[in-house]
């Protein structure tokens, strides 16, 4: 998963579009086992998506926002995030 996080933040579009179509597919079909790991992932995901609203990269964006949607929705509970 790591090497697919790290692809979405390549410079190529297509490369960016493949991996975010897989970490998709995978994060659909996964169950998150402990915290660590769900917040890993939104933290490199939020990395790349800062990344691309510094250098005002609308199609990198477009292709994190999908991601990160389906990471909060699979997390919600378990980070707790209806505490309020």
């Amino acid at each position: 998963m790591n090497i697919l996080v790290y692809a979405l933040s390549s410079q190529n579009i297509e490369i960016c579009a493949q991996s975010s179509a897989k970490i998709n597919t995978i994060l659909h079909n996964k169950h998150f086992l402990n915290c660590e790991e769900a917040c890993y992932l939104i933290a490199s995901v939020e990395k790349v998506m800062n990344h691309s609203l510094n250098e005002n990269d609308d199609q990198h964006y477009a292709f994190l926002i999908p991601i990160m949607k389906s990471l909060v929705d699979k997390t919600y509970n378990l980070l707790q995030l209806n505490v309020q």
